[in-house]
């Protein structure tokens, strides 16, 4: 294999791996006592929502 061919398919594993980490990435809940995510949805004056209840 040439050096270009082995330079792009490095570059193309190395951009490929972040963008499948964001898709699958879950938030966990086991455990959690309370989470504010401070989104605008979540945020009312000076008062943040729990998201979890």
């Amino acid at each position: 294999m040439s050096n270009k061919m082995i330079l792009c398919i490095t570059l193309c594993i190395f951009c490929f791996f972040p963008i499948v980490s964001i898709v699958n990435a879950q938030f966990p809940t086991d455990g959690v006592v309370g989470y504010w995510s401070f989104d605008a949805g979540t945020i009312n004056g000076n008062t943040v929502q729990d998201v979890l209840g």
